[in-house]
């Protein structure tokens, strides 16, 4: 009897997590077919960012149909209602549907590559960068640094055009940096670290910055939190017209992995003895 009660709950148990399992399974499957969030047979979605253009070529933040512009083919148009961009039209008003962030354009650039598609995009950052118009452009992220790591990323992966900002993003870099070796934080630090090797720019300031993320790295390996990311207070408006404090979002993981990735290429590039081909 004492076997047979022991083994009851054991029974019940498994059966228990046996149907949990079942469930998850059946919720993951409805899921990705209601929403279309499997990659695994997702078609190419480079249809969908291109049909989700501006009529200037400039790519929009949000994914969602829009009268008068050039829809997504049936394949590709439930990307274009998903439930997030879809609150947002309810909530903030289809006036925002149009938004324009350059760091998003930027971010697209780097996936497309350079091409017909992106022509637009990569005049625009350009301009945007060497004209000096004074603002970057982006209401989700607070720090133009953000804006110059994006494009230096887009140029080395495939955008050679936008080596046209190298020279004006140098001497912005250089001007902003602190007497510290840091742009206030690790988190901005470690971008224009990496914004600088990612353009091969080899200088004081890139040598000040691996200088600092030395100095604050904590004892566990880490780098500590900050901000890259932010949810405007409002969506309200523009840029300028934005209120409210907003919420900010940064991670320590994050942080490091930025700080890891440009000390990595420094590295690399000192053992590879790159340094004497870096522009100076």
């Amino acid at each position: 009897m004492a076997e047979e009660s022991a083994a009851f709950p054991r029974k019940v148990a498994f059966w228990f997590y046996a149907f949990l399992l079942v469930v998850g399974v059946v919720f993951y499957v409805l899921w990705g077919a209601v929403y279309g969030s499997w990659n695994i047979l997702a078609p190419a979605n480079a249809g969908v960012m291109l049909a989700n253009r501006s009529p200037e070529g400039l790519f929009y933040t949000w994914l969602a149909p829009r009268p008068g512009r050039p829809a997504p083919d049936d394949e590709h148009a439930h990307y274009g209602l998903n439930p997030e961009s879809l609150l947002f039209l309810i909530f903030a008003g289809p006036k925002q549907f149009d938004q324009i962030d350059s760091v998003v354009n930027a971010n697209v650039v780097l996936y497309l590559g350079e091409n017909e598609g992106t022509a637009s995009a990569i005049a625009y950052l350009t301009n945007l960068i060497v004209s000096q118009r004074g603002s970057h452009e982006s209401l989700f992220y607070p720090h133009a640094v953000s804006l110059y790591y994006a494009v230096s990323r887009a140029y080395v992966h495939g955008a050679p055009a936008l080596g046209e900002t190298i020279p004006e993003i140098e001497r912005r870099l250089t001007a902003s940096q602190r007497d510290d070796g840091s742009f206030g934080n690790p988190l901005l630090t470690g971008l224009a670290a990496n914004t600088l090797l990612n353009f091969g720019v080899n200088t004081q300031c890139l040598e000040a910055c691996v200088g600092y993320l030395l100095t604050c790295q904590a004892t566990d390996g880490s780098w500590r939190r900050a901000a890259m990311y932010v949810e405007p207070g409002s969506y309200y408006g523009t840029m300028e017209e934005s209120q409210g404090p907003g919420i900010f979002y940064g991670s320590e993981e994050l942080t490091t992995a930025l700080c890891v990735e440009a000390l990595a290429k420094y590295v690399s590039l000192r053992a590879e003895g790159s340094g004497d081909a870096w522009s100076s």
